[in-house]
């Protein structure tokens, strides 16, 4: 997360590392594999903390 504070913190004192589409296109990517990723973990995670609950 740091890192990220520093990439912004750079765009904003030199210029912009891209255009507004180019990030609305990132922020999108990310959106959608977060999401994908959190759909096909959820009933692993789930499964796994209720083994471990019982344990």
């Amino acid at each position: 997360m740091s890192f990220l504070v520093l990439v912004q913190g750079y765009a904003l004192l030199e210029e912009p590392l891209v255009s507004i589409t180019q990030g609305f296109v990132v922020a999108l990517t990310v959106g959608v594999g977060t999401a994908g990723a959190a759909y096909v973990l959820e009933y692993r995670i789930a499964a796994w903390a209720a083994r471990r609950r019982r344990s």
